[in-house]
């Protein structure tokens, strides 16, 4: 996973997180959209999240609400 970041937002009080995929050994990558993922980062629970969009690359966004699987 690249580019990650996650926010607090002040409304709901939960924090918003999201990242990219990538799949280095040319797995097949899911499409977008297709319902509810886990992101596994090692010594990390699984994050519930959802995979948003390809860029032109191939890699897949994916982002989450609640306790990002990344330490911050």
């Amino acid at each position: 996973m690249t580019a990650c970041t996650t926010n607090l937002d002040p409304i709901d009080g939960q924090f918003h997180w999201h990242g990219r995929v990538s799949a280095d050994d040319g797995a097949a990558r899911p499409e977008p959209g297709r319902g509810q993922v886990f992101l596994t980062v090692q010594g990390r629970a699984p994050a519930p999240g959802v995979l948003q969009e390809r860029d032109p690359w191939g890699n897949l966004r994916i982002a989450g609400i609640g306790a990002p699987p990344f330490t911050l």
